[in-house]
């Protein structure tokens, strides 16, 4: 999953560029939620080690305030305690089950198609679709409905970097690049963008800064200094490791 952004060839936490104005709060909310829905926790990208949520709480790599949600999406991954049962039951039967919101549970279940497979939470394993969808974790319309990844309009995410919306989850993947000494996947970010929608909602020209290059185009090349040496950053359609897709699990 996408563990934190590429802004001026340095590496941030989600917090960091969201705190720099680099992400808006959707989105940076979005990419928290994502990060736990598929991992169960959540991600350093200067480390690449993941962390339980408290834990990550007071590492600050991510604020208060978006603690609930982040609990919820673990649900994604632990279960959901189905109240007439007593039983763990997978997000997709809390879902037909009512008891959890279908738009915000089905990107859940994106985030985990997007990166290797859906969680089976009674084997605490991830399976692939194929599997997933005879064990009756996902139905074919959900599962087809990501796995066209040169397909948008049915996406919820937006590229901070040149605010395309109605993107995948898959979609923006593609668009991150990877680091690869610490196998954390990077959305780049650039100020430009998310500072013209601070434009758009009141702020005044003076507060925002222009840039004359655009990160994305010299991204692939990149070179970062983020945990205390030098790391290679590779754009996810060339070198380093890259994320699993729906069509290869």
């Amino acid at each position: 999953p996408i563990a934190g952004g590429l802004y001026n060839n340095s590496c941030l936490n989600l917090l960091e560029a969201y705190n720099k104005q680099l992400l808006a709060q959707t989105t940076y909310i979005d990419l928290l939620e994502a990060q736990v829905a598929a991992t169960g926790g959540i991600l350093d990208p200067k480390t690449g080690k993941l962390h339980e949520i408290e834990e990550a709480l007071n590492l600050q790599l991510f604020d208060e305030i978006s603690k609930d949600v982040l609990l919820r999406a673990k649900k994604a991954i632990r279960g959901f305690h189905d109240p007439l049962t007593g039983h763990l039951i997978s997000l997709y039967e809390a879902i037909k089950q009512g008891y959890v919101s279908e738009v915000n549970a089905t990107k859940n279940l994106e985030a985990q198609l997007a990166t290797g497979g859906i969680m089976d939470t009674r084997l605490g394993i991830r399976i692939p679709v194929s599997k997933a969808i005879t064990k009756s974790l996902v139905d074919e319309k959900i599962a087809s409905r990501f796995k066209d990844s040169s397909r948008t309009g049915d996406g919820k995410y937006v590229d901070p970097n040149n605010g395309d919306s109605n993107l995948t989850y898959l979609d923006l993947i593609k668009r991150s690049v990877t680091d690869r000494v610490n196998n954390a996947v990077l959305i780049v970010v650039s100020k430009r963008f998310v500072s013209q929608r601070h434009l758009n909602q009141g702020h005044t020209s003076s507060e925002v800064t222009n840039f004359t290059s655009n990160t994305t185009t010299t991204a692939s090349s990149s070179m970062i200094s983020g945990t205390g040496s030098t790391s290679t950053m590779t754009g996810n359609t060339t070198e380093g490791p890259q994320p699993s897709t729906p069509e290869s699990m």
